[in-house]
């Protein structure tokens, strides 16, 4: 019953606001069943040549998780960011049950839109779905100027992040897990990370919902910067 009652809100709403699922495109849903059985958390850890911190992905950023996440950040729908949420919390569950417990308190810190970006989508899509887990986390960084890093390759990206990143106030003692949406060359959570310790903080992990294994340099992967 409680299926069939699902089902026929869903129909109304379709009639009074029309939408199509944001994975794949399905008339009348915001995001459809299908879809959403896809959503299944993989978590493994990375390593980023460069980088001395653990990173935790949830999954590969592709497929419906790539269509999702696009649509939260292109197209607004910040129905499908919260769709998301689960699994970017599964992966910062791992990342937490990897530390010490004895080594005291850790907060979550997220890598935050340019102020440009949050203007023009009027949303940080990382906050949103850190929210929608329903996570505290705490604001420490400010983003300036980052440019468009998607058809840039791994060396053009450290260069774009290096100096636009940096700690609000002093973090002196203070411990974080990191979170971001999709990792592609690190670049941007090597910044993020150094920023962290210019300012006294320590980063013990980096959780992310996806990662992108990049073949070729300058191949556009659609993990469009923030």
């Amino acid at each position: 019953m409680l299926t069939a009652v699902r089902e026929a809100v869903l129909d109304a709403w379709a009639v009074l606001q029309p939408v199509e699922c944001a994975g794949c495109g399905e008339p009348d849903r915001g995001i459809c069943d299908r879809c959403r059985t896809q959503l299944r958390a993989r978590v493994r850890p990375r390593e980023i040549p460069g980088l001395d911190v653990p990173v935790f992905a949830a999954t590969d950023y592709d497929g419906v998780v790539r269509s999702l996440l696009l649509a939260g950040k292109e197209e607004g729908r910040t129905d499908a960011l919260r769709t998301l949420a689960p699994l970017l919390a599964t992966a910062i569950g791992s990342a937490v049950a990897d530390l010490d417990p004895t080594a005291g308190p850790v907060e979550l810190a997220w890598i935050p839109s340019t102020r440009a970006a949050i203007r023009r989508r009027g949303f940080d899509p990382v906050l949103v779905m850190i929210r929608a887990a329903r996570l505290p986390c705490s604001r420490v960084l400010t983003v300036s100027g980052m440019v468009q890093q998607k058809r840039l390759g791994r060396d053009a990206r450290a260069d774009a992040a290096v100096g636009r990143m940096r700690s609000r106030g002093r973090l002196d003692g203070r411990r974080f897990l990191l979170v971001d949406d999709v990792v592609t060359t690190g670049a941007t959570i090597s910044a993020a990370v150094a920023a962290i310790r210019l300012g006294g903080g320590r980063v013990c992990a980096v959780c992310c919902l996806g990662t992108v294994t990049l073949r070729y340099p300058t191949r556009d992967t659609g993990a469009a910067g923030h």
